[in-house]
């Protein structure tokens, strides 16, 4: 019989601007595994309103031009340049904000988390 499990947000504390942001996975968790890391604070159930509050958090952590800049992730630095009449330096500026405000460490898999969070939907 194949185990249950339960949709899991895994979190664990992050300070911005004051207050907590709840950052975090969503998993498809077991019951053994939720029991453990519920019992440590890192796991809440993922309803429709945790969710929610994530995606309003996420979409709030880049400023305007960050977001213009994480939407052109497809392109080179130079063409996004190009696009926004920015300097190429600034946009490699920009991307290193970004990086450390989602806490992803390159383009490809900041740019999948934001597009995952700040769709409509």
């Amino acid at each position: 019989m194949p185990a249950v499990t339960i949709k899991s947000l895994v979190i664990s504390d992050c300070w911005l601007k004051g207050a907590l942001l709840l950052w975090g996975t969503i998993l498809d968790l077991d019951a053994k595994n939720t029991a453990a890391l519920a019992q440590a604070g890192r796991v809440v159930e993922c309803t429709p309103a945790i969710y929610q509050a994530f995606r309003e958090q996420v979409r709030g952590l880049l400023t305007e031009r960050e977001a213009q800049v994480i939407g052109l992730a497809d392109l080179p630095d130079k063409q996004i340049a190009g696009k926004l009449r920015i300097a190429t330096g600034t946009v490699r500026k920009h991307w290193h904000s970004i990086f450390a405000k989602l806490h992803r460490h390159g383009r490809t898999g900041a740019a999948l988390f934001w597009q995952a969070w700040t769709r409509a939907g």
